[in-house]
């Protein structure tokens, strides 16, 4: 599956002109999981534009400061090429054996940069040149967690917090993998509301807000959510804030 993440522009070069620029490079996969028995995990990328690209890989542990400063204990290869129109490339990522937590997932940020070449055109000369990033989570599975998660939405542990137009749902993830979420909504009186929803790490618990604050009406029945697996698959489940399920079903994002 082909999903692009299309997150950042980095503005490489400003003139006089606009010229508006879309991502060409695919990753396929929606995500990485690095398990931590193999020697190394490939992940594809595709040139879809019609002009050759320089590429840039590397990894970060999405803390606001330099990768530089980052402890990032794996290796790309290769950390920069260049990709022809309509031409693939594979990346090669190695685990360097640093030590992590054995007892839950850890994650990384995979970033692909896309620098467009130079204008040659005197016509091109009064353009915005724009790099473009693609981003998407590597997860480091320990060994002793290599089978993943079973029935992860099952175990989340929801509660109603706040009140009036201030209203949320905290969620509390036990379980020693990563929960991250496409959506989830809180139901009200058979009208359902959006909540603002983040991946949620393991052993930790995170608050949702209502996505457009509202009052809500009447007497809250529950919570519907859908998470993403391995593949990328949207897995489906509604609980009562209690944290008693009701049901749960998948299908494919």
């Amino acid at each position: 599956m082909r999903i692009l993440q299309k997150l950042s522009a980095v503005f490489l070069l400003a003139v006089l002109g606009i010229a508006s620029s879309h991502a060409a490079v695919l990753i396929y996969g929606t995500r990485v999981v690095y398990n931590e028995a193999s020697r190394d995990t490939l992940v594809r990328l595709s040139n879809e534009g019609n002009i050759p690209l320089l590429i840039q890989a590397w990894l970060d542990t999405g803390e606001d400061k330099p990768v530089a400063e980052q402890q990032v204990p794996f290796v790309i290869a290769p950390p920069v090429f260049r990709m022809n129109a309509h031409q693939g490339q594979v990346l090669r990522i190695s685990y360097t054996g640093e030590a992590l937590p054995q007892d839950k997932e850890s994650v990384f940020w995979l970033n692909v940069l896309e620098i467009p070449p130079k204008p040659t055109a005197t016509g091109q000369q009064n353009t915005l040149q724009i790099a473009v990033r693609n981003r998407i989570k590597l997860f480091f599975r320990p060994t002793a967690l290599a089978e993943g998660p079973k029935d992860l939405g099952s175990a989340l542990q929801w509660q109603l917090t706040g009140e009036g137009e201030h209203m949320s749902v905290t969620v509390r993830n036990p379980t020693t993998f990563f929960a991250s979420f496409l959506d989830a909504y809180v139901t009200a009186d058979g009208t359902s509301y959006e909540l603002a929803t983040d991946m949620v790490a393991p052993g930790t618990t995170a608050t949702f807000p209502l996505l457009k604050p509202t009052r809500l009406p009447g007497r809250v029945q529950g919570v519907r959510f859908k998470l993403i697996d391995d593949i990328g698959a949207a897995i489906a489940g509604a609980a009562s804030l209690d944290g008693n399920i009701s049901s749960q079903s998948s299908k494919k994002d």
